[in-house]
């Protein structure tokens, strides 16, 4: 492993993909439309049960299309989940919307239901985006039931949940809108890219019309209103067609590296998973580890630092957004601060689906030498939930 870094989840591609590459050009496709483009969005349709689905270059395109498509306007209110990416609150800026940010709930980590009815007795939303976080699915059912009767279009922020389910159903059908995400550290990637899943032929069309600069039907360019050039290359198309040929695949491997963790490293007091609640199977994106402040004096940051010594990417969660300055004056549902413990207590490890079990059980040895914890299992957990980080130090 000497010279050789271990990143958090870096895209998985091999001769499949140059096969896929050298076909488009080749077919002299590589302007930004073409035939592996449109077979690209029918796989995914097939494979996601998905009725129409728009190629978009980015999931932040995504959910920007979702918000113009649910007719936003200036001063609109849009929900968003805390505990995520800041691309989620961005797109309602860019329509000069207002953000409303809903803190988590502990089951799933994702936004809290309840807080959400009860915000909505009370006042109004035209939008909510709700992150499934680290690949988890949020409470989207019960979510979508309290959206309906109160008249507020839903919209899933499907960007690090791709082939999640929630009893049996994939995510990313549970709202009008669906956002996904092909960036390069994504379980599929296009190099960089995303795409919408909408529910009808006319929002179909829209959001391609919207999202090719708005060209009207003619030979010369005319424009009625603005556009975005947020379409996907045909280039970009022909390597996710190769990815989804694995798509199997990686589904597994993501789960198979989640369990790889849980099972080695539960054994000790002071880390905990985000477990599957009945009827939820995550995709693992990351595999994420929350460390218990009352069995262990070890922060996150010492653990990411560590790993970086030996060549090892981790990474924090996510950093709520109303924590963030650019958000510092928004409004935020909730207040026993569950996303704010989450990224103080928790970090991300590699998770990619080109780790090997040997690449992991390196780092897992890597891990618990530099804190002490003994080389795999020649030391049992201390009695009585010991300090772990000064355990055991001297045998290092």
């Amino acid at each position: 492993m000497e010279g050789k870094r271990i990143h958090l989840s870096p895209p998985n591609l091999d001769h499949v993909e140059i096969e896929q590459l050298t076909k488009v050009v080749e077919g002299g496709w590589v302007a930004p439309v073409g035939p592996e483009l449109e077979t690209f969005e029918k796989q995914l349709c097939e494979r996601l049960d998905f009725p129409h689905f728009v190629a978009l270059n980015s999931g932040t395109a995504a959910l920007h299309m979702a918000l113009k498509l649910a007719g936003i306007r200036p001063g609109d209110r849009v929900g968003v989940s805390t505990f995520t990416f800041c691309a989620s609150a961005n797109v309602a800026i860019y329509e000069q919307a207002v953000p409303v940010f809903f803190e988590s709930e502990k089951i799933t980590w994702n936004l809290d239901p309840q807080l959400l009815d009860d915000f909505l007795k009370k006042s109004t939303l035209k939008a909510l985006i709700v992150t499934h976080l680290y690949g988890m699915p949020a409470q989207i059912r019960e979510i979508r039931s309290i959206c309906e009767q109160h008249g507020v279009t839903l919209i899933e922020d499907a960007a690090e949940a791709l082939g999640a389910e929630i009893e049996g159903h994939q995510v990313g059908n549970f709202a009008k809108y669906a956002a996904l995400s092909f960036n390069g550290n994504k379980i599929l990637t296009t190099g960089g890219g995303g795409g919408l899943r909408v529910e009808s032929q006319e929002e179909y069309r829209r959001c391609l019309y919207l999202s090719s600069q708005a060209k009207g039907a003619h030979k010369y360019y005319s424009h009625e209103e603005v556009g975005y050039n947020y379409r996907m290359s045909n280039v970009l198309a022909g390597i996710g067609l190769g990815q989804l040929s694995k798509f199997d695949a990686f589904l597994e491997k993501k789960r198979s590296v989640y369990q790889i963790y849980r099972d080695t490293l539960s054994v000790f007091p002071g880390f905990e998973f985000l477990e599957e609640p009945a009827g939820h199977k995550s995709n693992r994106w990351l595999t994420c580890i929350v460390i218990s402040e009352e069995v262990v004096e070890l922060a996150p940051t010492d653990v990411i630092e560590a790993l970086d010594k030996h060549n090892i990417e981790a990474r924090p969660l996510w950093k709520p957004l109303h924590l963030q300055p650019v958000y510092s004056e928004a409004t935020l549902v909730g207040s026993d601060n569950t996303a704010e413990n989450l990224y103080t207590r928790g970090f991300c490890l590699p998770s990619g689906t080109s780790l090997s079990k040997k690449i992991s059980n390196v780092l897992l040895r890597l891990f618990w030498t530099y804190f002490g914890v003994g080389v795999f299992f020649s030391v049992a957990p201390p009695p009585g939930g010991r300090n772990i980080s000064s355990w055991n130090r001297s045998s290092r």
